[in-house]
């Protein structure tokens, strides 16, 4: 029912998900440049929080356009 009456929420779950994976993401980016791990590795972790990070901004800005 709040949902239904306040679809931002939808939007600060998403936000708060996209957050908490992000949060998790760069931890193990910390600890695999603490380790000295392959370069490609890293990058891989780079690639999944970039694509994290676009993935929200797409949503948000779907959403921000149909609000209007």
């Amino acid at each position: 029912a709040y949902r239904a009456e306040n679809p931002d929420a939808r939007l600060i779950m998403a936000g708060n998900h996209a957050e908490t994976a992000i949060r998790k993401l760069r931890a193990q980016k910390r600890e695999l440049v603490e380790k000295d791990a392959d370069k490609e590795q890293v990058r891989a972790i780079d690639e999944r929080i970039t694509s994290a990070m676009r993935n929200f901004n797409e949503r948000y800005r779907l959403a921000t356009e149909a609000a209007s």
